[in-house]
């Protein structure tokens, strides 16, 4: 019998090498460093294990390769998700990402993208696009996840565009535009936002619904906003304490308001629950290390501001 999957998360799944730094020095210079440790990360699989561990039926899509920790897979497996499509891909590296921190929502990471570069080479994860009603696109291979996408269309399902940080440097105007007329909807951030609207010519977040239904953007200690057709939803940020790395945030944010949208809330509580799902990953190191479950991250969200 094949599994339903709510949400199928396709990205990166890495080995994270996460570097806490009180402050980014200048070019040749040195500094430092806090705290580092070795993690399990990457956008999809982030994203997959939040909404798993929150119970929501979600599939993970990654390319992996040589060396990827038997620990991760078991935690992963351990959280309840669909694995099918964790493909391991010979001749290559697992993916592994070097994060230096700030802990003041500053971030700079150096990524060895293994199979992951080529996958625009590699056959299409079929079970994971056929199996779920929402295809949530991650980072990743642009010319991939535009077959992702178009796939996943033909099929009508609902398509989710979260390029992240490597909008800046692996999406050029040209496939950015190609996939927001794929997509459904767009995730961004403040510093994405901006380069979205540098690759689209707009001049507003607003003028980005002539190209997909709704806009959802985190604004890090601002909040959050959810933007479609009808109006704008917005929530503030939800207090953690304290807050030791900022990284995966996003990420956490995204698989909380999954959960959220799989037990049918409204827009503004699945935003809420959210900010609350974040608000506990940023209290440790490691984007998979503090993750709440469901209730634990509801009862934060309706102090913030009940539903």
């Amino acid at each position: 019998m094949v599994r339903e999957n709510f949400v199928s998360v396709f990205g990166h799944t890495n080995v994270d090498h996460i570097t806490l730094v009180p402050s980014f020095p200048p070019m040749n210079q040195s500094i430092q460093i806090e705290g580092f440790r070795h993690l399990w990360g990457g956008t999809a699989a982030n994203v997959a294990v939040v909404a798993a561990r929150q119970g929501v039926p979600v599939a993970l899509a990654s390319f992996i390769g040589k060396g990827f920790p038997a620990q991760f897979h078991e935690d992963l497996r351990g959280s309840g998700m669909d694995l099918e499509d964790l493909t391991e891909v010979e001749g290559y590296p697992t993916p592994e990402c070097f994060i230096f921190s700030d802990g003041n929502e500053n971030q700079m990471a150096f990524v060895i993208q293994g199979p992951m570069d080529v996958a625009d080479g590699l056959d299409l994860q079929t079970h994971s696009i056929e199996t779920a009603g929402i295809v949530h696109l991650a980072t990743g291979n642009p010319d991939y996840h535009l077959r992702v996408a178009r796939e996943a269309g033909r099929l009508g399902k609902t398509v989710c565009f979260d390029p992240g940080q490597e909008l800046h440097y692996k999406w050029s105007p040209d496939t950015f535009v190609e996939m927001l007329e794929l997509a459904d909807m767009l995730f961004l951030n403040q510093p994405e936002l901006r380069r979205a609207l540098e690759h689209t010519g707009l001049a507003a977040p607003e003028d980005l619904l002539d190209m997909v239904d709704s806009l959802l953007i985190t604004r890090g200690r601002e909040g959050a906003a959810l933007m479609d057709h009808e109006g704008s939803v917005e929530v503030p940020m939800v207090p953690a304490d304290p807050v030791e790395d900022t990284t995966g945030a996003g990420d956490a944010f995204r698989g909380g308001y999954y959960s959220g949208l799989w037990r049918g809330l409204e827009p503004r509580d699945c935003l809420l629950l959210g900010a609350a799902t974040a608000s506990f990953v940023v209290e440790r190191q490691g984007p998979q290390t503090n993750v709440p479950g469901f209730e634990q991250a509801w009862e934060r969200a309706e102090r913030t501001g009940p539903g």
